[in-house]
C-alpha cells in the first residue's frame, strides 16, 4: 500500500530501530499484515505509531501484530481507523470538554473533534498542568 510506504519514512525516524532498514521492514511486514487482518480498516495514517511501539515492545513480527489486532480488538477503537475517523474526533471533542472542566488552566489549540480540520489536539506550549 502506498500509504504505508509513506508513512514508513516518518515513523519515529531517530528511534534506532526504525532508523535502519530492517526496522523500517518489520513494521511494513506488521502493518500490511493488519491491513489484510482487517480489511475494513486496512491501513489509516496513526496506526503506523502503534505498530511502531509494539515493535518496540515486543521485537518479534508476529507477537507485534498480535498485540496490535488485540489492543484495537480490546480497547474498541476499530471505528477510530475508519469512517473518517469520526469516532475518534468524536472522543477528542469529549476529552476537550472534560480537560476544560476539570483542568480550567490547560488550553487546548487546534482541536479535534468532527467540526475542527486538524485529527488532534496540542497543548499550548508553556500550560501548566
Amino acid at each position: 500500500m502506498v500509504e504505508i510506504e509513506r508513512d514508513l519514512e516518518r515513523t519515529f525516524p531517530n528511534h534506532e530501530v526504525f532508523r535502519r532498514s530492517a526496522g523500517r521492514g518489520r513494521l511494513r511486514n506488521v502493518l500490511r499484515a493488519f491491513a489484510v487482518h482487517y480489511p475494513r480498516v486496512q491501513y489509516c495514517q496513526g496506526l503506523n505509531y502503534i505498530a511502531a511501539m509494539m515493535l518496540v515492545v515486543f521485537p518479534e513480527e508476529e507477537q507485534a501484530f498480535w498485540a496490535l489486532v488485540s489492543a484495537v480488538e480490546r480497547l474498541g477503537v476499530e471505528h477510530y481507523y475508519t469512517d473518517g475517523m469520526r469516532l475518534l474526533r468524536a472522543d477528542i471533542d469529549v476529552f476537550e470538554i472534560v480537560l476544560a472542566k476539570k483542568c480550567p488552566k490547560v488550553r487546548l489549540e487546534g482541536g479535534g473533534g468532527a467540526g475542527h480540520e486538524q485529527t488532534g489536539s496540542a497543548l499550548q506550549e508553556g500550560s501548566p498542568l
